[in-house]
């Protein structure tokens, strides 16, 4: 990542300033695509962690319910230990997806923030 040097910052030559246009103009739509996918990722966590407590109290209910239904207690005990077990790989992927997914691309985007802030401290 190198600094432009200074006869490209100050050259008026058509392409360059066609090419300086179209990556501002690609800048914004990238920085858009970036947020929105941001979003939605942040909402995909946020889902699947309500998810995996509503799950977490279903299992509680079924373990109650075994204890009071003993001609039921396998069945119950063993939807509970499905469901339970089901859980488990659910949190990995939403702990994968955080890590692999959404911390990079908040990082891109801080790096985005920092080149929007410095262009425009620059055509200032």
């Amino acid at each position: 990542n190198e600094l432009p040097a200074l006869e490209d910052v100050i050259s008026d030559d058509p392409f360059l300033n066609q090419c300086i246009t179209d990556c501002q103009l690609h800048s914004t739509e990238f920085y858009d695509c970036l947020t929105t996918t941001e979003n939605s990722i942040r909402e995909s966590i946020h889902t699947g962690k309500e998810y995996n407590k509503c799950v977490k109290s279903l299992s509680i209910a079924l373990e109650d319910a075994a204890e009071l239904l003993p001609d039921h207690t396998v069945a119950l005990e063993k939807f509970s230990t499905g469901l339970s077990r089901i859980e488990t790989y659910r949190e990995m992927l939403i702990t994968q997806t955080e890590v692999l997914t959404l911390e990079p691309l908040v990082d891109i985007r801080k790096q985005l923030d920092e080149m929007k802030e410095l262009s425009e401290s620059v055509s200032k």
